[in-house]
């Protein structure tokens, strides 16, 4: 009877340990279910996140491109916008700070001043200017010139001056300069002041007559 009892229970330990086997390894698919559940989620998620990354790179590529397109046109409406030293030649159109000028003739004259001493020569420099800076423009210290290297001074003959001017008007003037000997190179440079601690970039014209 022992025997018996012993075998039944056994039997009953053995019936148990496999239910129980069989409760923990369904326990072990639902959860692995539940996790794999929330990693597909999580992916989609993801995916969303991509997507809306991609869009916004997207506009942003598009805003890139507008902004160099916009450069583009800048860059073509300012050719004529001169930069520190550069050389231009008569008849060439620069613009400095919205103020646009052109040295439209350079050339010698048999005028003289009999007050002052007569130099060897006298070139006269004919000057237009516009301006469209948003303030009243005075051309007439903003310039000097120079014969090989050297500062020439002004010489003054006729009534020769460059008038003030406001914004949005334009006007034209001619300066008269001392040159001594037959130099190679006469340059005028042309120099905006702007006020008492800065100045602009300095514009040089060639003017040697031909």
């Amino acid at each position: 009877m022992s025997l018996l009892k012993r075998y039944l229970g056994v039997l009953v330990l053995a019936a148990f340990m496999f239910t129980l086997s069989q409760n923990v390894s369904a326990q072990d698919v639902e959860e692995l279910m539940e996790e794999n559940q929330e990693l597909l989620d999580e992916i989609e998620v993801l995916n969303e996140t991509i997507a809306n990354l991609e869009e916004q790179i997207a506009k942003l590529e598009e805003m890139i491109e507008s902004l160099r397109d916009d450069e583009d046109v800048d860059v073509e409406e300012n050719d004529n916008s001169a930069s520190d030293g550069e050389i231009f030649a008569i008849g060439e159109e620069f613009e400095v700070n919205g103020v646009t000028l052109v040295v439209e003739d350079a050339y010698f004259t048999d005028e003289r001043n009999s007050l002052v001493d007569s130099p060897d020569q006298v070139l006269l420099v004919e000057i237009h200017y516009e301006n469209n800076s948003g303030e009243e423009y005075m051309p007439a210290f903003d310039f000097e010139l120079y014969f090989d290297g050297q500062k020439a001074t002004t010489h003054p003959i006729r009534d020769i001056i460059l008038d003030t001017v406001t914004d949005g008007r334009s006007s034209s003037g001619t300066l008269a300069y001392e040159i001594m000997g037959e130099p190679e190179s006469i340059e005028l440079e042309y120099t905006q002041f702007v006020d008492f601690f800065t100045d602009s970039a300095t514009i040089i014209v060639d003017v040697t007559p031909e």
